[in-house]
């Protein structure tokens, strides 16, 4: 248990953090994400679900994972660079 918590509060977050791998499954099943023209992330099965691609990158980030990303430009947002990103076939096989 860790320290601080009870254990109802540890289960809780168990089970958001296997709610998290789900979603972040779900994505990750259906190609991921890209970058639209305007720089959103955006799920490549729903291109115009603008937050849910945010929400994905997000649970992405708790879970502390790469978001799958299909291939083709990312702008990363730290320093305003843009920069290749690697295939979905190319992530899979590592």
């Amino acid at each position: 248990m860790s320290p601080g918590y009870d254990r109802q509060t540890n289960e809780r977050l168990c089970v958001c953090l296997d709610a998290l791998e789900e979603f972040v499954k779900a994505i990750d099943a259906t190609g991921g994400v890209r970058r639209d023209d305007h720089g959103y992330p955006v799920p490549v099965a729903d291109e115009d679900w603008i937050d849910l691609g945010a929400a994905y990158e997000k649970a992405c980030a708790a879970l502390e994972r790469p978001p799958l990303c299909a291939a083709g430009m990312l702008h990363d947002e730290d320093d305003g660079e843009t920069e290749s990103d690697v295939s979905i076939d190319q992530q899979h096989q590592a």
